[in-house]
């Protein structure tokens, strides 16, 4: 019995210890890191519960039910129904596919399968080399405008963008210091720029000082906005990750999977409780998502996501 209040009590340590990381690193790398793992420590809390009230351990399930509630609060609004005016009368349905290939997987047709199967409007990719190039060659006669571009100045190629329909302007945001580009379209009558962005991997000092840099240009990017903006790529961001939240305060945007379930991403071998959001599609309050989930697998360690937008016209100025 020793042994298993032991083992339990240790399990509710973990889940406080992250979860107090999480609401008090204040973004500080390598503590901010702590809140990717949010349906872990819920997890932990239930298993660590069960074991302290089984061993007989008044403070420790106390612990573990605080844990668990917390978890649950941070949870929660990702599933919770929103009120979408006119969302069932939507007089567009605009659907991206947002998804990271994965330099080393050389198989393209699971990939190829699923832009045939959701015939997405735009298709946002990152991680496209030179290889992928040629393995992605099938799309260019599905769509009529296609383009790739770096992530960095004087980097190779990893960002890919595929879509149909007018087209405004293309910008490559990397010269600016943003690994980002920019597609303008004309939607409904409507102008929309989407943003197709890789951010770094804050899994070194230097690399989280740039990923940081990175999410503040993305924010002034959005909030400096002409017209609606949709951001969607792989952010290396957590949901409940200081940066991520000052970049939809500070962008003025909304995040897609808000009420549509957390659709965690990364890595794709494990368990969907145990996966990462680490890639996102984020708009304009003027946007309204209509679907958001993660597709199947592609061969990479990234899940794709699928979005569906209701974009209405332009309303007349009197």
């Amino acid at each position: 019995m020793s042994f298993l209040k032991a083992v339990s009590l240790s399990l509710v340590a973990l889940s406080a210890a992250g979860l107090a990381l999480t609401l008090f690193s204040f973004g500080i790398w390598p503590l901010e890191t702590a809140s990717l793992w949010i349906p872990g420590y819920l997890l932990l809390a239930v298993a660590g519960g069960c074991g302290c009230a089984l061993s007989r351990s008044g403070r420790g399930l106390g612990l573990a039910a605080l844990c668990a509630a917390a978890s649950l609060a941070l949870l929660l609004p990702h599933h919770v129904p929103v009120n979408r005016h006119g969302a069932h009368n939507r007089n567009t349905d605009f659907r991206i596919l947002q998804a990271n290939v994965y330099f080393p997987n050389d198989d393209p047709e699971p990939l190829l399968r699923l832009v045939r199967e959701t015939n997405p409007d735009v298709l946002l990719l990152q991680e496209v080399n030179e290889k992928w190039i040629a393995l992605l060659k099938p799309l260019e006669a599905r769509y009529p405008h296609h383009r790739y571009s770096p992530r960095y100045t004087n980097g190779g190629i990893d960002l890919a963008e595929f879509w149909s329909g007018e087209t405004l302007g293309v910008e490559d945001l990397h010269t600016g210091g943003l690994p980002a580009t920019a597609v303008t379209l004309r939607v409904n009558g409507r102008t929309v720029c989407f943003l197709n962005v890789h951010t770094a991997a804050p899994f070194s000092w230097e690399r989280a000082e740039r990923y940081q840099h990175q999410m503040e240009l993305l924010a002034r990017r959005a909030a400096d906005r002409f017209c609606p903006v949709v951001v969607a790529g792989d952010l290396n961001a957590g949901v409940w990750s200081r940066h991520f939240t000052a970049l939809l305060e500070q962008g003025g945007l909304v995040s897609a999977r808000r009420s549509y379930g957390a659709h965690g991403t990364w890595p794709s071998f494990f368990p969907g409780s145990l996966r990462i959001a680490l890639d996102h599609l984020l708009v304009s309050p003027g946007l309204t998502v209509t679907d958001c989930r993660a597709g199947p697998g592609i061969g990479s360690d990234h899940l794709p996501l699928i979005t569906d937008l209701q974009i209405e016209q332009e309303p007349r100025r009197e």
